[in-house]
């Protein structure tokens, strides 16, 4: 089946992920076969007994073999570390490869609106009638009369106040509800009453010229619609843009033209799917006080119930009851951050199935890359913990005796260090994806499906006043009253969550990351790295074949989210050569450690600039200096891709939707005439689209074949 272009690159991702996935298992059985041989072991051989009754012989030999084992550790980590660097950029840059590939064979073969499609930018903000603007752009565009379609305005929403934006989406749901009524989807007597629906839609009607004159305005971003995508090649080839003085502007205006571009999958929208800009300006603030939150609990935690047994060496103590009970809770924690920033997605309203913020994406990486990484730090952090593995000079003494003297609780305590992380990383993949994935999207659907089957079919309580009904009421979403539940109420109520890529790609970054930390310490992570390649098996076959039909669609169909995640891969990948200069500093090789941690920023600096690099050349051998069309035998139109997709740019713009049924023929505001098909042909209502709900458009005894309206 056409997943779309987003989905099919990141089921491939998935398989990237896999593969980088079995990429470092195998290095870490590399190390695991050659240098951890007597590195973690204190104790050996058949004395029961333990280090009391060893002789000094026996605990020299001792301490001779696991200094010898660690550095046999250090030595094969950093060759393979060196090894597995270029080895993983390779593949990540034939994987991007892969990926363009797909994304310009998906162009070939599949015809979409923007294949018909031109951007015009810096219009004129009083520029809102499409009528008028469709006759400007045949003036201007002479050679193209009669080519263009049509043209669709995008309109500042987002600089509307909350209630308006809030009146405006209860006028979208009114129309809706309507169409529901004429089309018999929804039976009259479980709806609105027709007669108070047709007053509040007058109402409507006159609240909404009332905005369009007043308060509404443009974005400064309109579509361009052509018939033949002949017409959109010519045009891009002959034009740069649009004179400024075709739409009467004053002369001394900064911009001389109004910028013309293609719109082919490079996921331009207009300026109304945008974050508002004080909503980016608290981005910042609201980031840190959700990692000041994590780090204060956190550190409470460690402070509280794991430094006291740390300090003073007492084995067991993390292995209590109210131990893993409170740790349980800190990554619950965690959890709740990230339903926080779902939430901040879902503030958009009914904007948000039409764009995957890109910025959600690094949001929510940054976030949980800060919270883990503390989490980590704290492991590695403590008593006992010996960084350099190289015994000091013989002339500083007292330095020579305590290093040998602590030798065997350095190892002992860096081995449980592994364990820990080993487990850290385990409990986020089974709490932070597993309950993130029922929790945030499973669990909202399953209660408002029980909620409501308790309301309407078993009628708890027997009575709409009980104390039941209207307790189960206040938690389903949008309801109106407190007394009654309406069909579309209930419709929105069970509509399942739209697939968020920004999510699912935060951990095809955040898990590889957290396990490429045990490359850093001379521990076993041949469990964690298992782990990791289990965890992305499941996590394929689990997204591919069992969640997609437990996702919603979106109509924001983009490569954009990959192209931010292909960017951002590059630090996990950084994380491997950086290993190697830290293990550099742990043998002996750099003795100063300020020269070390600069080392280290000096080779992921270095190493990230190359990976990027890559990325830059190959995107350059997929860019398209010349506009083609795409290879088709026979160009079906736009008309006809219209029909096939359901979705046109008119039937998923609200403004103009209200417009068509309230006032299409205002003056300064008018629309399209009847010569312009804006709505599939096959529809029975002009009505806003909603993408898996295309039946709700066809009247309930309508055929299979399409007809015109």
């Amino acid at each position: 089946d056409n997943l779309g272009v987003g989905l099919a690159l990141f089921y491939n991702t998935q398989l990237f992920l896999i593969n980088f996935c079995f990429l470092i298992l195998m290095a870490s059985v590399a190390i695991q076969m050659y240098g951890a041989q007597g590195s973690n072991t204190l104790f050996s051989g058949d004395d029961e007994h333990g280090g009391c009754s060893m002789s000094e012989a026996r605990i020299e030999e001792m301490q001779a073999s696991i200094v010898a084992g660690q550095m046999r550790y250090a030595v094969m980590s950093q060759y393979v570390c060196l090894v597995l660097w270029p080895a993983s950029v390779l593949l990540s840059w034939a994987f991007h490869r892969y990926q363009k590939q797909s994304v310009r064979k998906y162009d070939d073969e599949h015809q979409t609106a923007e294949d018909y499609t031109v951007m015009l930018t810096d219009l004129p903000k009083d520029m809102m009638s499409e009528r008028r603007l469709k006759e400007v752009l045949e003036k201007e565009l002479v050679c193209l009369q009669g080519e263009i379609h049509g043209v669709n305005i995008c309109y500042d929403m987002k600089h509307l106040s909350p209630e308006s934006q809030e009146k405006l989406e209860s006028m979208l749901e009114r129309i809706v509800e309507w169409d529901d009524l004429r089309n018999e989807w929804c039976p009259c007597h479980l709806g609105t009453p027709e007669d108070e629906l047709a007053a509040s839609m007058e109402e409507d009607a006159r609240m909404f010229e009332e905005l369009l004159q007043n308060e509404l305005r443009g974005s400064g971003r309109a579509y361009v619609v052509f018939k033949m995508q002949r017409s959109l090649v010519k045009v891009l080839k002959e034009r740069r843009g649009i004179l400024q003085s075709a739409f009467k502007v004053q002369k001394d205006e900064n911009k001389e033209a109004s910028p013309m571009k293609s719109a082919l999958h490079s996921g331009s929208t207009s300026d109304i799917f945008d974050v508002e800009a004080a909503r980016r300006h608290e981005i910042p603030c609201r980031l840190f006080l959700y990692v000041a939150a994590y780090v204060i609990v956190a550190q409470l935690f460690y402070s509280s119930m794991i430094l006291p047994y740390q300090d003073n060496f007492v084995e067991g103590g993390e292995d209590a009851a109210a131990v893993k009970i409170v740790g349980k809770v800190v990554l619950l924690f965690n959890v709740a951050i990230q339903t926080a920033v779902m939430i901040e997605v879902a503030d958009s309203g009914f904007v948000r199935v039409i764009r995957i913020d890109q910025w959600t994406f690094i949001w929510n990486t940054v976030l949980l890359l800060l919270t883990i990484g503390y989490a980590i730090f704290q492991q590695c952090w403590r008593a006992g913990m010996r960084f350099v593995l190289v015994a000091p000079e013989l002339a500083d003494e007292q330095a020579w005796w305590e290093w040998r003297r602590l030798t065997f609780q350095s190892v002992q305590t860096e081995s449980m260090v592994g364990a820990n992380l080993a487990g850290v990383l385990t409990e986020q993949i089974l709490m932070l994806y597993i309950l993130g994935e029922v929790g945030n999207v499973l669990a909202p659907v399953l209660f408002n499906w029980a909620a409501l089957r308790a309301i309407f079919v078993i009628n708890i309580g027997g009575s709409h006043d009980c104390l039941a009904q209207r307790t189960l009421r206040s938690m389903l979403p949008k309801c109106k009253s407190p007394h009654a539940v309406t069909p579309r109420e209930a419709e929105r109520a069970q509509i399942l969550v739209p697939f968020l890529l920004w999510m699912e790609y935060s951990y095809v970054v955040v898990f590889p990351s957290m396990a490429l930390c045990t490359f850093y310490i001379a521990s076993d992570n041949l469990n964690i790295c298992a782990w990791l390649f289990g965890f992305s098996l499941i996590f394929y076959i689990w997204q591919r074949y069992l969640m997609l039909w437990l996702y919603g669609k979106t109509s924001y169909d983009s490569d954009d989210t990959y192209r931010v995640f292909i960017v951002m891969w590059g630090t996990v990948l950084s994380q491997i050569p950086t290993a190697a200069a830290w293990w550099s500093y742990r043998v002996g090789e750099i003795t100063e450690a300020p020269f070390a941690l600069i080392l280290m920023a000096m080779t992921f600096s270095l190493t990230l600039l190359i990976y990027e690099a890559g990325l830059l050349f190959i995107d350059s051998c997929f860019r398209e200096d010349d506009i083609e069309m795409d290879d088709m035998d026979e160009d079906p139109g736009y008309v006809a891709v219209m029909d096939r997709n359901g979705a046109s740019w008119w039937n998923v713009n609200p403004i103009y939707v209200l417009k068509q049924r309230y006032c299409p023929d205002l003056p300064g505001f008018e629309l399209h005439g009847r010569d312009v098909q804006c709505w599939p042909s096959y529809v029975a209502s002009k009505g806003f689209f909603e993408i898996g709900k295309e039946f709700r458009h066809r009247a309930k005894d309508f055929g299979t074949e399409p007809k015109s309206v």
